[in-house]
């Protein structure tokens, strides 16, 4: 998953680049941090990231992403599932999550082709496909999947896909609702951990920067999970006593002029 690290007054900074904003609706300028996550449904770790810096390294989100999943796959890791956005659903990347013997849930974009029940190859959105616990259908250049068509917030319809044939529509909305945690991922690490709070504009800096944040975000995470607690209260009870000892007895105080 892609998260943005918004600098709209930045323009000097490393890793800076023009992307689109899904919580702005518009195109700003930031960092582009994409970010491979563990998750339970309830706690979240991080367990590899990369900075898209294409202008230095040729690579695109796509390549990251590969690079990402076969570095979890040597390192022994084994997930009940795959979950990511459109973006990265194209051919090559479903096949390679095929190769490491994992399984997948995506979404597709409207226009790609399949074929339902033997007949030509059509788009999804002009395949028929009604709600339900999802139907068998041949992706074009991968095989045999099976698609949901999903009715979005806004109205119009959502195509996700699973390489899990026997997944039911109970199924998919458990995992899909367990894939958002990465948003509440990202939100934790700018609110909690201040990763866009930055000062720096070198390349070192800033990847230190990040680097720094997603270590605190992970002993946030395992203290909140060894206490029971939420990120806000582990904050929280980080500072309380620093601030009831100050008030008690303040080293400074100021007062108003005349």
């Amino acid at each position: 998953m892609i998260e943005a690290l918004e600098k709209p007054y930045s323009p000097f900074n490393a890793l800076l680049y023009r992307h689109w904003s899904g919580k702005r609706k518009a195109v700003v300028e930031g960092i582009n941090l994409i970010t491979l996550l563990w998750t339970d449904g309830v706690r979240v770790v991080p367990v590899d990231y990369r900075g898209f810096d294409k202008d230095r390294d040729g690579k695109t989100k796509n390549d990251h992403f590969a690079e990402m999943l076969l570095e979890a796959f040597e390192r022994g890791f084994n997930p009940q599932l795959i979950c990511f956005d459109s973006w990265y659903s194209s051919i090559g990347n479903l096949k390679l999550i095929r190769s490491s013997g994992w399984r997948f849930l995506t979404r597709l974009k409207s226009n790609r082709q399949i074929r339902v029940a033997g007949g030509e190859l059509e788009a999804a959105s002009a395949a028929g496909l009604c709600g339900g616990d999802g139907t068998l259908c041949w992706l074009k250049g991968f095989g045999e999947i099976k698609v949901f068509r999903v009715r979005a917030t806004d109205g119009t319809s959502e195509y996700w896909a699973a390489s899990l044939l026997e997944m039911s529509e109970i199924k998919r909305e458990k995992f899909a609702l367990s894939a958002w945690r990465i948003e509440m991922y990202h939100r934790g690490l700018k609110q909690q951990c201040l990763i866009e709070r930055s000062q720096c504009r070198r390349l070192r800096p800033v990847l230190n920067h990040i680097g720094l944040c997603i270590r605190a975000f992970v002993r946030l995470e395992s203290h909140c999970y060894r206490e029971k607690l939420s990120w806000m209260e582990a904050k929280t009870e980080i500072i309380r006593e620093v601030v009831r000892a100050y008030l008690s007895n303040p080293l400074y105080s100021s007062l108003p002029t005349a």
